[in-house]
């Protein structure tokens, strides 16, 4: 029994220890060097949802480092659009920590507005502006 609690007190102790964190961080940094060394492939499109996914909860959005936020913030160029759609997403959930996207989130959005698509960047990136507390843009003339 007593095993059985050691063992128990130890995984809440890691799930709540500063470590915790780096491991989630160095996730999104595997997640983009991933995407970054990969040709288009389902693989691919995985690790930018995994971004997502990683950035869902608050707690965790809010211990993304800066050279995290940096690195997502330079997959907004990326020309697959699923990767800017989850890379949107994922500064979307951190939030105002990652003001520093907003200009390449509004150009993504005046680009992608029109696009008819399942999983537009747009939508990502409004998502994202919106969190930030952004200016939004005018929609897109033909809007959805």
């Amino acid at each position: 029994m007593r095993y059985i609690l050691a063992i128990i007190v130890v995984c809440i102790m890691t799930m709540y220890s500063p470590h915790a964190a780096l491991g989630q961080e160095s996730s999104i940094r595997q997640s983009v060097d991933q995407i970054l060394s990969m040709q288009p492939s389902e693989a691919r499109l995985e690790a930018a949802r995994r971004l997502f996914d990683l950035t869902r909860e608050k707690k965790a959005a809010q211990s993304v480092s800066d050279a995290d936020i940096k690195a997502l913030i330079s997959l907004l160029d990326d020309p697959d659009m699923s990767v800017q759609y989850w890379t949107a997403g994922a500064l979307g959930n951190i939030g105002p920590r990652a003001k520093a996207a907003i200009p390449k989130l509004t150009g993504m959005l005046v680009k992608t507005d029109c696009l008819y698509l399942d999983k537009s960047p747009a939508d990502a990136a409004r998502y994202a502006l919106k969190r930030m507390k952004a200016k939004l843009p005018p929609p897109c003339p033909t809007s959805r």
